[in-house]
């Protein structure tokens, strides 16, 4: 008798098998899907910035002629306190780097 098959339905691991699969296909297929219509939306984005007008003539400019009063920057302003330190050179050691990692210009950080 042991020769005889077995009339026994498959497991149900095949089945949850199956099962699994199939869902994990529609879920890569969704997956693409999405990331597809991402980039084509992004594609058809419009770039961003405004049109230039002086560039959109026949002749281009070549920048013998000024811009007008308006835009250009005054040469005797004075320089402000904040834009002259904004402008200053780092002359301190970077933290991290001299092996006291736990201070930050000075000051611990915890």
């Amino acid at each position: 008798m042991p020769n005889a098959r077995s009339t026994a339905k498959p497991a149900a691991f095949y089945r949850r098998t199956r099962t699994a699969l199939l869902g994990l296909s529609v879920f890569t297929t969704g997956a693409i899907l999405a990331g597809g219509v991402a980039l084509w939306r992004r594609a058809r984005r419009p770039s961003e910035g405004h049109a230039a007008p002086d560039l959109t003539g026949d002749r281009h400019p070549d920048g013998s002629t000024r811009a007008p009063a308006d835009f250009r920057p005054d040469p005797t302003a004075k320089v402000t306190k904040a834009d002259r330190e904004a402008l200053r050179p780092a002359t301190r050691p970077s933290p991290g780097f001299d092996h006291r990692s736990e201070e930050l210009n000075g000051t611990t950080t915890h």
